[in-house]
C-alpha cells in the first residue's frame, strides 16, 4: 500500500505561461520517466550486491530457470550475455550468476530490462516523434513464467511481479531480515512507479472555449463561444455520445505539424493550435505519467465537458485524464454547486466519462482571497464545499477536493492539522484529498529526510482525525453571523482594492511589483493581461509584493 501519491504540474501548467507548450509537456514527462528508470536501476544493482542468499522456494527456482531461458534466447550464451552487460556499462555482475544465487539471477533480468527502459525513453526524447514500438507494447499479465524476453517495462505491475516473488520466497525461507530492503524497493515502485510523478495539466477555461469555437466555425455549425450554456451542454453531450469524429482531418493534420512550419494557409490561430497540440501530446504519452486536467477559472459544466470531448477526439486512452474544474473567484465558488449539478445531470458524462464514480473539484485559495478578501473567501470556500457535497450525494458520486493552497496566510496557508480540521464534515472521505505544496514550502516540508517524514506523519494523523472525528454542527446563528461578516468584509475590501481609483497607483508605489514582474523567478508572467489594474495581477505576485513590504495587506484588509 502507498498512502501517498506525488504529482507535479511543472511542465504541465500552461495557464498564462506561453513557455509551457505541448513539446515541453512531453519533455517533462519523459525526463521524469528517465529519472525513475535510472533510480530504480541503481536500486536493483544495490540490491543484487546484498542478496547473495541461496535458499529459495521450489516455485521461485522454477521462475529463475524460466528467466535464464529468456535471456539465452534473447542474447545468446553466457559469454554473449557478459559481453552485452559490459557494453552497457554495468558496474558488476556481468556474467550470469551461479545457480546458488537465485535472487541475483532474477534481479539481473530486472536490471537488464530497466536499462532498456531508460534507453528507449532517451531515444523517444531525443530522436523520435512517436513512442518507440517497444514502449507501446501492452503490459503483460505475467512475465515471469513466459518464454519471451519482453524488453523495456511498460507498467509498474510488470516491475513489481519479480520483486514480490523475491520477497515471498525470502519470507517463506525465513529470511525476514533480507526481505526488508526488498520491501523498501517494492514500496518505492508502488508509490512512484515508472512515472516518478503524475503530471497535472492546467489551462484556462476560455482557451478551450476558443478552440471549440474555431472547430465549430470551420464546420459551419455556429459560433460556439456565443452560445448559451444550455446550448453548449447539449452540443457537447451529443458529441460525447457520438461514434463519429468531430474534428476534421484537415485540422488534425495541422495540429500535428509545428505551427508556422509550412507555407500552407493556416486554419487555426497560434493559441488554438497550441491548445489542440496539447491534447495530441497527451494522447501519445503513457497514461500513468498524467494526473488531472485542471481547468482554471472554471465557471460552468460546459468547461468540463469541452475538455472531456477534446480528449476523446484526440484518442486519449481510457479512462482518460480526470477533469477537475478550479473554482477560484467569489462568484465562481458561489456558482460551483449549480455548475456541478448541470454536469452530473449529463447522462453521457455521468455514465461514460466520470472516472471511477469520482469527480475531482479544485478549490482556489489565492485568487478568491485576492478577489474578495481573506475572510469572505474562506467562508465562500467552506460553503461551496458543503453544497458541492450535497449535489454529489444526490447523484451517488464521490467528490475529491483538491485544495490549491499556497504557503502564506493570504494564499490559504497555515498549519496542516488546523487546515484539515476546519474542512466541512464529509469533505475528507476514504483518506482521499489533494493539496498543493508550493514554492519555499517544498523546501521547508520536504527538503530533508526528517522534515519529509514529519510532514507525511502530520498529514496522515490529520487526515485520520478529520475523517474519524466529526466536527461540530454549524448552528444557524453561526451561519447568519458568518454571512454578515462575509458581506461586510467583502464590501470593505473591494471598496479599497477595486473601487478606489488611487489604489493601483499606491500599490505600484509602495511595493516592488514592477521589479518582481521583471525578475526571472516566476513560473509565468506577473499579469494575466497587459492592463494596469488589480484584476490583471496574478495572485502570487500580488501576495509576494505585499510580503516584501511586511505590510501584508491582503491578509487583514476587510477583517478588522
Amino acid at each position: 500500500a502507498s498512502p501517498f501519491r506525488f504529482s507535479s504540474w511543472m511542465g504541465g501548467d500552461r495557464d498564462g505561461n506561453p513557455n509551457v507548450t505541448a513539446i515541453v509537456t512531453k519533455e517533462a514527462v519523459l525526463a521524469a520517466r528517465i529519472t525513475a528508470a535510472t533510480l530504480l536501476f541503481e536500486a536493483v544493482q544495490e540490491l543484487m550486491s546484498s542478496l547473495s542468499l541461496r535458499d529459495a522456494t521450489p516455485e521461485f527456482k522454477a521462475l529463475v530457470i524460466a528467466s535464464d531461458g529468456r535471456l539465452e534466447r534473447r542474447f545468446g550464451d553466457h559469454q554473449a550475455i557478459a559481453k552485452m552487460r559490459r557494453g552497457r556499462g554495468y558496474s558488476q555482475f556481468f556474467a550470469p550468476n551461479p545457480e546458488n544465487e537465485p535472487y541475483r539471477k532474477m534481479l539481473a533480468e530486472v536490471r537488464d530490462r530497466l536499462w532498456e527502459t531508460s534507453e528507449a525513453l532517451h531515444s523517444w526524447l531525443n530522436h523520435t516523434h512517436q513512442m518507440p514500438a517497444e514502449l507501446a507494447r501492452m503490459p503483460s499479465a505475467s512475465s515471469l513464467s513466459g518464454e519471451e524476453y519482453l524488453g523495456p517495462y511498460t507498467s509498474k505491475e510488470e516491475l513489481l511481479e519479480p520483486l514480490l516473488a523475491i520477497h515471498a520466497s525470502l519470507v517463506a525461507c525465513g529470511d525476514d531480515v533480507a526481505a526488508g530492503p526488498v520491501s523498501d524497493l517494492i514500496r518505492q515502485v508502488a508509490c512512484f512507479g515508472l512515472a516518478m510523478t503524475a503530471l497535472d495539466i492546467r489551462q484556462e477555461s476560455t482557451r478551450h472555449s476558443d478552440a471549440m469555437h474555431a472547430i465549430t466555425e470551420y464546420l459551419g455549425v455556429g459560433p460556439y463561444s456565443e452560445w448559451a450554456e444550455e446550448q453548449k451542454v447539449k452540443f457537447l453531450e451529443g458529441e460525447l455520445a457520438s461514434r463519429r469524429p468531430l474534428i476534421p482531418q484537415e485540422i488534425m493534420a495541422e495540429v500535428r505539424r509545428p505551427y508556422g512550419g509550412s507555407q500552407h494557409k493556416r486554419l487555426l490561430s497560434a493559441e488554438v493550435h497550441e491548445v489542440l497540440a496539447t491534447f495530441a501530446a497527451i494522447a501519445e504519452l503513457p497514461l500513468d505519467s498524467l494526473g488531472s486536467y485542471v481547468i482554471s477559472m472554471a465557471q460552468s459544466a460546459s468547461d468540463v465537458l469541452c475538455v472531456r470531448l477534446l480528449q476523446k477526439e484526440f484518442g486519449v486512452q481510457a479512462p482518460m485524464l480526470r477533469v477537475a474544474p478550479l473554482f477560484e473567484t467569489l462568484d465562481d465558488l458561489q456558482n460551483a454547486p449549480a455548475a456541478l449539478r448541470t454536469l452530473l445531470e449529463s447522462r453521457p458524462y455521468r455514465e461514460q466519462h466520470l472516472v471511477g464514480g469520482v469527480q475531482e473539484v479544485m478549490i482556489g485559495y489565492s485568487d478568491s482571497g485576492k478577489d474578495a478578501g481573506r475572510l469572505a473567501a474562506a467562508w465562500a470556500q467552506y460553503e461551496a464545499q458543503e453544497k458541492l457535497l450535497e449535489v454529489a450525494a444526490e447523484f451517488g458520486v464521490e467528490l475529491v477536493f483538491f485544495h490549491g493552497r499556497g504557503g502564506t496566510i493570504g494564499r490559504g496557508g497555515g498549519p496542516v492539522p488546523v487546515a484539515l480540521r476546519s474542512q466541512p464534515a464529509g469533505s475528507i472521505r476514504h483518506g482521499r484529498m489533494r493539496v498543493t505544496v508550493q514554492g519555499e514550502i517544498i523546501e521547508r516540508q520536504f527538503g530533508e529526510a526528517d522534515s519529509a517524514c514529519r510532514t507525511l506523519d502530520t498529514y496522515i494523523s490529520s487526515m485520520l482525525e478529520a475523517e474519524l472525528c466529526r466536527p461540530a454542527a454549524v448552528k444557524a446563528e453561526w451561519r447568519a453571523a458568518m454571512k454578515k461578516f462575509q458581506a461586510v468584509s467583502c464590501e470593505a475590501y473591494r471598496g479599497v482594492v477595486f473601487q478606489d481609483p488611487r489604489f493601483i497607483t499606491y500599490f505600484r508605489d509602495v511595493t516592488p511589483s514592477a521589479e518582481l514582474g521583471r525578475a526571472n523567478i516566476g513560473s509565468r508572467p506577473a499579469k494575466r493581461k497587459a492592463v494596469d489594474s488589480v484584476s490583471s495581477i496574478r495572485a502570487i505576485p500580488w501576495i509576494f509584493a505585499w510580503t516584501q513590504t511586511r505590510f501584508n495587506l491582503p491578509v487583514w484588509l476587510g477583517v478588522g
